[in-house]
């Protein structure tokens, strides 16, 4: 059995590139499938940054433009040692209901490069395959000037690799 049931991702299968230097990001999910579920972990993935100091942070049932005022979840503190992806298993998992929202968002000690997901463009290389992809305004943020700023909004058609990582919840 596969250690997770249900990956949350708003970065599918695109071109990748580095974002706008920052020390904080964030993505926004909203729980669906059949069941309840339990977060597990989240991931993130770094570009031209290492050893850097991070804070992951969970906030349920976030407000409109207010990502950090929900209720705190869970944290989890750690450093990483080279550039790509970082899965960071959570201490206790967080039982998650079937419309609940949560926001992962990501705080480094200092300015750091997150891999970045190019959005709402096809792309064909060979004429033959073509990838589409999408991005909505309230899915992912970075820190600018002490506030989060959307980075879906007008014509940045971007998310950042943030995953959240859920089981399913059997009730017990």
């Amino acid at each position: 059995k596969a250690m997770f049931d249900n990956i949350y991702q708003h970065d599918g299968a695109t071109f990748f590139y580095t974002s706008r230097n920052s020390n904080k990001f964030a993505n926004v999910y909203e729980i669906t499938g059949e069941v309840d579920q339990k977060i597990q972990a989240v991931s993130f993935a770094l570009c031209g940054s290492t050893n850097r100091k991070y804070t992951v942070n969970i906030y349920k049932n976030i407000g409109e433009n207010k990502l950090e005022a929900g209720e705190l979840v869970a944290t989890k503190t750690g450093k990483t040692t080279y550039e790509g992806y970082y899965t960071v298993l959570l201490d206790e998992p967080i039982t998650a209901a079937i419309g609940e929202t949560y926001t992962v968002v990501i705080l480094f000690e200092e300015t750091t490069s997150m891999l970045c997901a190019y959005s709402n463009f096809p792309f064909s290389e060979d004429d033959i395959s073509t990838v589409v992809c999408t991005s909505k305004e309230g899915e992912s943020f970075y820190g600018y000037n002490n506030k989060l700023v959307d980075i879906g909004s007008g014509s940045n058609y971007s998310n950042f690799c943030i995953k959240m990582y859920t089981t399913d919840d059997d009730g017990g």
